[in-house]
């Protein structure tokens, strides 16, 4: 598991995590395959829920009580939550390390002059510790927390001009320590960016990236036709009610207002920037800053005397929330989606192995029949250079025809087709069809899946 996770795209202590924490439960009870589905998919929820409660202990306790409880429905209820905060990724883990740095970053912008010595080491330890968390779960995560650290100089460059140049030495030694405890870190991004050189597959396309950032935290429920407008509305409103208050507000506020904004800002900007060169952003990176984009509106808000604003936003976000909550369950509760296993457990018989072309309805059955051999066929012909290193459960066919070698006689081959891929009909003359092609689809990916069983003879 450690090969290939240092194979893959993405630092380790998620796998790491996901992986104790599944041996954690077979420590009681022998999970099946679903049920170990459900358990990494709550395993994902906890983060989100633990960030959106974090609202109500200590967003309510630092920035009002209004603040706190429109955090906590504004987390709870975003669209995004439901999209992202349900898979079997880093990402929800990834959004609470680096809220939790921005409360400690936060903190020692509003507390540094009047905290005592015991009680600033402890925020500074706080900052680096969620800081590497953050950097070891997402690289996002990680220039989220490069960003935060940057605001927090700043704002201290700011605020303490004319003392001496030892009040930042904290803030120095606290990045140095964190660079010193992250070089495993580096030396692994450097391993899997060289390792997938070859392998990029994310593509930008103008105007469409702008359009997919500005409606990412509302899209859900929504099509995209409606999450548009409605997400530029959302921004719009962010932005005249940051003209309107900030220069009312107190030094607190205008501080978790400069350090909310500068990450995702900032992230944005240097990914968009490097795709010039490189196609290295999506709008799905924006999620490790998710808690910082929805404290932005429950502090605006909150921050109005009048309450109706809040309470008009609180109730339309609870109720695409709700929407989007209902859509998500009947996608991923449809009978539907078990089509395609149910054909396959019907006619199984130990030994039978799969072959596909296409790792998103391939990689289905490695998950629900993980005895069985794999086959992939290499059509593209790629190599360690694009991350194959992570797949070596697998055994790769350049050629349909290196099956006749590959398999030995009587055994039985599940071919796994999509939309883009048709095996069967390349299959060697030595392989006579046991069940003809039979498409199934998968509400929840949104694919269909093409199954035929085959006989070595």
């Amino acid at each position: 598991m450690l090969s290939s996770a240092a194979s893959d795209v993405h630092p380790l202590l998620y796998y790491l995590a996901a992986k104790l924490f599944l041996d954690a439960v077979r420590l009681f009870v022998t999970p099946s395959p679903e049920t170990c589905v459900v358990l990494l998919r709550l395993f994902s929820v906890l983060p989100m829920c633990v960030l959106s409660l974090l609202g109500y202990t200590h967003v309510r306790r630092y920035m009002g009580e209004r603040c706190g409880l429109l955090f906590t429905l504004f987390v709870g209820f975003a669209p995004s939550t439901y999209y992202l905060g349900l898979q079997i990724r880093m990402y929800s883990w990834a959004a609470l390390w680096v809220f939790c740095a921005f409360l400690f970053a936060w903190r020692l912008a509003t507390e540094q002059r009047q905290g005592s010595g015991a009680k600033s080491r402890f925020l500074w330890a706080g900052l680096a510790a969620f800081s590497l968390l953050a950097a070891y779960t997402h690289y996002y995560a990680l220039a989220a927390a490069v960003f935060i650290q940057l605001g927090l100089l700043i704002f201290l460059l700011h605020t303490q001009r004319g003392s001496k140049a030892s009040a930042l030495v904290p803030w120095f030694l606290t990045v140095l320590g964190q660079l010193l405890l992250y070089l495993p870190g580096f030396f692994l991004f450097y391993r899997q960016a060289s390792a997938v050189s070859d392998g990029y597959w994310i593509q930008i396309q103008y105007p469409d990236i702008l359009e997919e950032i500005a409606s990412f935290f509302v899209e859900g429920a929504l099509p995209r036709s409606l999450a548009l407008p409605a997400g530029i509305l959302l921004l719009t409103a962010i932005f005249f009610l940051l003209v309107l208050r900030l220069p009312r507000e107190s030094t607190p506020f205008r501080a978790a207002i400069f350090l909310c904004l500068l990450p995702p800002v900032g992230v944005c900007a240097a990914g968009l920037g490097i795709s010039l060169i490189r196609p290295l952003f999506i709008s799905r990176y924006l999620f490790p800053m998710s808690g910082l984009f929805w404290l932005l509106p429950a502090l605006l808000l909150s921050s109005l005397r009048r309450p109706w604003p809040a309470t008009v936003m609180a109730v339309l976000l609870l109720s695409l929330g709700l929407k989007n909550a209902a859509v998500r369950h009947d996608t991923m509760t449809a009978p539907e989606n078990d089509g395609w296993k149910a054909a396959i457990a019907h006619q199984w018989q130990e030994g039978d192995a799969f072959f596909f072309s296409d790792m998103n309805v391939g990689c289905q059955p490695a998950v629900f029949f993980p005895r069985a051999p794999l086959y992939f066929q290499n059509q593209f012909h790629w190599s360690n250079k694009n991350g194959l290193m992570g797949f070596s459960s697998m055994t790769f066919v350049e050629d349909v025809g290196q099956l006749d070698a590959l398999l030995p006689s009587r055994n039985r081959l599940w071919i796994v087709d999509s939309q883009n891929s048709d095996l069967a009909a390349a299959l060697p003359d030595s392989f006579s069809c046991l069940h003809p092609k039979s498409s199934y689809f998968h509400p929840y990916s949104g694919q269909w899946i093409t199954l035929s069983l085959w006989l070595k003879t």
